[in-house]
């Protein structure tokens, strides 16, 4: 895929996020940091809702899967939507021809000329499945908090 093809799809998912949650909880998405925390509490409630145990054995797993791969795609686009509008920066090309929780970078514009990769997919992914505890809120703060210590270290 081109850039611009990325940079599309990445959107495109990101919408998606904001029609889903209107639809499905009346929630109001605006790309704004503050809405982080309506995604944060979203969140919390996929991890209880994927069977786990026997029962996980007995519904398909790949089914589980990809529901949780297209959950991840879906709100980790409008988390990079989100770092991308507020803090600056791009979404990278995909390295890879299918698409997966690391297919997409996001590079953010630090300060002079520094980037910061980050993987804002793979971000919702291990926080729906335990594997990280660190909030979405939180996530984006470190990552606000990194670029202005760039910038305040550069004056120092």
């Amino acid at each position: 895929m081109t850039p611009s093809k990325d940079l599309h799809l990445a959107i495109l998912m990101a919408q998606r996020a904001v029609h889903m949650t209107r639809a499905r909880f009346t929630i109001q998405l605006d790309y704004s940091a503050e809405s982080l925390e309506q995604i944060d509490d979203l969140l919390l409630l996929f991890p209880s809702l994927l069977p786990r145990g026997w029962l996980m054995r007995l519904v398909q797993p790949t089914k589980v899967a990809r529901e949780l791969r297209q959950f991840s795609i879906i709100w980790g686009c409008y988390l990079g939507e989100v770092l991308r509008q507020q803090l600056g920066g791009e979404w990278m090309p995909f390295a890879q021809s299918e698409l997966d929780v690391h297919s997409f970078v996001l590079c953010l514009a630090g300060y002079d000329g520094v980037k910061i990769e980050v993987m804002p997919v793979q971000q919702v992914y291990q926080k729906l499945t335990g594997i990280e505890d660190q909030s979405i809120c939180a996530f984006y703060d470190k990552l606000q908090d990194q670029i202005r210590f760039q910038v305040s270290e550069k004056f120092d």
